[in-house]
């Protein structure tokens, strides 16, 4: 049975997650068959978004304050999650693999302690016990007090509480049809392969995978017809598609996502593509090989030391290393990797970044600043900042008769930025366009 297997693994990753923090890993290739790579993706993730309210699980059961070793922990983790969330697995099935597991991690004295937790909790469920009415909402959907508070102080408490609840939403994973052309021969492959798929919700030529198991050695993908892209980025760059022309600089190009949209825009004439990481600059030459477009150069280069003269570009895009709690359905650990002290870390950054890309703009040309934060700091604050700085530089409107403006349903009113909030069919994004009138 391979099954057991699969949460051996969950366990591993898992404790390897809360000792070296970082985004949650995808499902490893001894996992073969589908419904077990997603079994995998389903409890880590699981474990990773509701560990705070595990947490407090466990502690209303010990009769003591007793500290647990690492890996009894994260078994009972594991076995409350199945029991509070998954309601397809039989509980006997997560009561025996529980005490499998506590075995297979040679913390067997401690098998009859997480039988004994795991089968008072099935008791009381049985029983009518709700932890979403025991617990207070923080701890139920598992965030940080502070965070909290902090999205309540920007957005409103109501907007704060579905911020957390959309933020535990796992998503899937998004693919773009880059060529409307292919699409029949993309979709016929998915079918052929029994890819469980559906269209977006709203974005054209954009597909949702339930598991993306497998997707990298299709034809679709190896030949460059479809891409992994975030719907929020997609949605920010179809926002942001009239203000690019001419001789354009991505200036944090990596992975290439937006690079390759950039590409097939018709009043660009030319592409940098930049990024300060080797290992990035190495993801992003393979997306061009695999797409097959032409950048005219790329670099590795410190953006807030770029190797050009003054007025050099036509436009600038700078989408700049932030919070990116806008990502929390796909990277969970944010939560628990961020503190409020480090949340902010990259402001200073930001501000180096939009300054540099400011210096190497053209008169009139468009300086494009993104982020996939949800933080104020980062987003609305930090492009007035920097026009208090520069003189002669001022916000850019989108315009009305430009393709797909109906994005700004889901923008601010009066257009001048561009900003969704993490919500059902995508993540949190934050853009803005600014032009400068004079050298």
């Amino acid at each position: 049975m391979k099954d057991p297997s699969t949460r051996f693994l969950v366990i591993h990753f898992f404790l390897e997650l809360k000792s070296k923090p970082g985004s949650t890993p995808k499902p490893p290739s001894i996992l073969g068959d589908f419904r077990e790579r997603s079994l995998f993706t389903q409890l880590l993730q699981g474990l990773v978004r509701y560990d705070r309210l595990l947490e407090e699980e466990i502690k209303r059961r010990l009769l003591r304050n007793k500290k647990l070793q690492k890996s009894v922990s994260a078994i009972l983790k594991l076995g409350i999650f199945e029991l509070l969330f998954m309601e397809k697995i039989p509980a006997r099935a997560s009561l025996h693999q529980a005490g499998w597991l506590s075995e297979r991690f040679r913390v067997k004295a401690a098998k009859p302690m997480i039988n004994g937790i795991l089968r008072k909790l099935l008791e009381e469920l049985d029983q009518g016990y709700d932890p979403k009415m025991t617990h207070s909402f923080e701890i139920y959907h598992s965030f940080p007090s502070w965070m909290l508070e902090r999205w309540k102080t920007q957005y409103g408490e109501h907007q704060a509480l579905e911020l957390c609840q959309f933020s535990n939403q796992f998503q899937g994973v998004h693919l773009l049809l880059h060529d409307p052309e292919k699409q029949n021969l993309v979709l016929n492959e998915f079918s052929d392969l029994s890819f469980a798929y559906e269209p977006h919700a709203v974005i054209p030529r954009m597909f949702v995978l339930h598991d993306g198991k497998g997707f990298i050695k299709t034809k679709a993908f190896q030949k460059g017809w479809i891409s992994v892209i975030d719907p929020s980025s997609v949605l920010f760059m179809l926002w942001a598609a009239p203000f690019f022309q001419g001789k354009v600089l991505d200036v944090c190009a990596a992975p290439g996502g937006k690079s390759l949209m950039i590409a097939a825009l018709g009043k660009v004439d030319s592409l940098y593509l930049n990024d300060v990481s080797r290992h990035r600059i190495k993801r992003i030459q393979e997306n061009i090989q695999r797409t097959g477009i032409s950048p005219s150069a790329i670099l590795q280069s410190d953006g807030e030391k770029l190797p050009f003269d003054k007025h050099h570009f036509d436009t600038v895009l700078i989408d700049a290393p932030c919070s990116s709690t806008g990502t929390i359905q796909k990277n969970p650990d944010i939560k628990w990797t961020a503190s409020e002290k480090t949340l902010l870390k990259h402001l200073e950054l930001q501000r180096q970044l939009l300054d540099e890309g400011a210096r190497i703009l053209k008169p009139g040309g468009t300086l494009i600043y993104s982020t996939c934060s949800l933080e104020e700091e980062e987003n609305q604050n930090q492009v007035e900042s920097f026009l208090a700085r520069h003189t002669g530089f001022f916000m850019k409107k989108r315009p009305s008769d430009s393709a797909f403006f109906e994005l700004d349903d889901w923008t601010n009113e009066d257009h001048s930025f561009f900003q969704i909030l993490t919500g059902s069919k995508w993540g949190g994004f934050f853009g803005a366009a600014i032009s400068c009138d004079h050298a």
